[in-house]
């Protein structure tokens, strides 16, 4: 074999085990990536916890997106995870359902159980498919939706406040009709699915200590040393894990479930479990 043989072999061989890597690489991020779904527990330090909420523990779900590419068996065996941990709070931010008018049911919810309840707010998607439907099905399974309102907890002899905004991707969210019957004294937890409302939350007169959202899937695919490469409205800013500005937190969830193209590489799916720690 002479020099120019030997080359040309060699350049056969490379671009074969490149498009073996690649076909690899999408093999992976179509059939395994995507149902490696995990509990990623993260510890925040809020500046005005009071010292009853030390080592409070929220259990957080956010884009099941429950239809044909995220089946009820891997949602219920998200569900176990996060479970077996006993968060103290659970709480979802939207996007329940996948396909338009899927005829699936989210009865698969009803296997979360908390001591100071389950609560949830709409997103996206939900509207899309069918709202009134999705929640009908998220009231059967005993989760309180939070439309534009507050709730206060009484928690371990002091009080947690949630504020659940509507879809704001839709321009359904209201701060104003949130905040309506809500203190501004109490440590104030904010629910909405989209985290880049993060800035009309800082923006606004009212109190919020920690927001959790979701809506990006952290981009599902993440190039390294890149990032993510795709992200929808109003998740380009904040696009998962934690950000702090002035002492208010926020916190991006990556999504348990996918929107098509059903992938994921480098991004995989996660159940989060949020522990308020108080500064020492």
């Amino acid at each position: 074999m002479n020099r120019r043989e030997f080359m040309q072999e060699g350049w056969s061989y490379l671009w074969k085990g490149l498009f073996l890597l690649g076909v690899g690489s999408f093999g992976y991020s179509l059939f395994v990536e995507p149902r490696r779904a995990s509990v990623k527990r993260t510890v925040l330090y809020p500046q005005d916890l009071p010292s009853n909420l030390n080592g409070f523990s929220i259990g957080h779900l956010t884009d099941i997106h429950l239809g044909p590419d995220v089946s009820t068996d891997y949602v219920a065996a998200a569900i176990d995870l996060l479970m077996a941990h006993r968060p103290d709070l659970i709480v979802l931010t939207g996007d329940y359902i996948a396909k338009n008018r899927y005829s699936g049911t989210l009865k698969v919810l009803s296997k979360l159980t908390a001591p100071f309840g389950v609560y949830a707010v709409l997103g996206n998607h939900d509207y899309w498919a069918d709202d009134i439907n999705v929640l009908t099905e998220l009231k059967k399974a005993g989760i309180e939706v939070l439309k534009n309102e507050s709730k206060k907890l009484s928690v371990r002899q002091t009080t947690l406040q949630l504020v659940g905004l509507d879809d704001a991707f839709l321009q359904y969210a209201n701060l104003d009709e949130a905040y309506k019957d809500a203190d501004e004294k109490y440590f104030t937890l904010v629910l909405v699915h989209e985290p880049d409302y993060f800035d009309n939350v800082l923006d606004s007169p009212y109190r919020v200590d920690l927001q959790l959202s979701g809506h990006s899937h952290g981009g599902q695919v993440q190039i390294p040393f890149i990032g993510p490469i795709i992200l929808p409205p109003l998740a380009k800013k904040y696009p998962h894990g934690v950000y702090s500005h002035n002492g208010t937190l926020l916190y991006t969830n990556r999504g348990l479930g996918v929107v098509r193209p059903p992938v994921r590489f480098n991004c995989p799916p996660e159940i989060s479990l949020v522990e308020l720690r108080k500064k020492s």
